[in-house]
């Protein structure tokens, strides 16, 4: 579906009885400021990051702990892509404490980028009540023509350290492009233990034949 552009004096901000909107942010400030829509519940937004200065230091300012929260909160559902960074910055403001669904697209960054920012993303506690939960991630793709086996794969737990925490879920869906996610019998274990609503759990690993030491 299409998205609709917003900007700081978009008159969006002014239909205060919005419960779902899809929209394309043009700056993180905007994006932060939908957070004062009191009834929405539904968001979907790709947010392309501006190399300004400005929309650096407001998210400088934001990880440092000085910029407020700004609520969303009766979020219950969110959909969001981008880079890994960014995806996380959408989060980060987020104070629903009913928030069940996600499903976040990310790309950019090298492995250990998207997996420590990933690590940091489900740690953060407005997503401890999480039900629904789908991850594509799009690593570089660059590893292709490095030829190993070892660099062209990912371990599940080491993306689902934090995540195995989160304990409501009970629909997973992990996709990954350009790295095969590895699952062990021994992550089978933890997932029992770890997820006791579980209901599906989906994890895929597209674009070449060496994914086929997936599972």
């Amino acid at each position: 579906r299409n998205q609709l552009p917003i900007g700081p004096q978009s008159p969006v901000l002014s239909l205060r009885s919005l419960r779902s909107l899809c929209v394309h942010c043009q700056s993180y400030a905007v994006f932060c400021l939908l957070g004062d829509l009191p009834h929405l519940s539904d968001l979907t937004t790709h947010w392309y990051s501006q190399q300004g200065t400005d929309n650096l230091a407001f998210s400088t300012r934001l990880r440092s702990g000085r910029v407020p929260t700004r609520g969303f909160p009766s979020l219950q559902r969110l959909a969001a892509s981008g880079r890994i960074t960014d995806v996380l910055d959408m989060i980060s403001p987020i104070s629903s404490p009913r928030l069940a669904a996600l499903f976040i697209h990310v790309h950019d960054g090298h492995n250990s980028d998207i997996i420590t920012n990933l690590e940091r993303m489900f740690a953060l506690s407005v997503l401890k009540c999480l039900e629904r939960l789908t991850i594509h991630i799009v690593f570089n793709a660059k590893v292709l023509l490095l030829g190993s086996d070892e660099r062209i794969q990912v371990a599940f737990s080491d993306l689902a350290k934090s995540l195995l925490q989160i304990r409501s879920l009970s629909t997973v869906n992990l996709r990954s492009e350009f790295r095969a996610i590895f699952l062990t019998d021994n992550d089978i274990l933890q997932i029992r233990t770890a997820w006791p609503h579980l209901t599906a759990l989906s994890v895929q690993s597209i674009h070449g034949d060496w994914a086929q030491n997936a599972r």
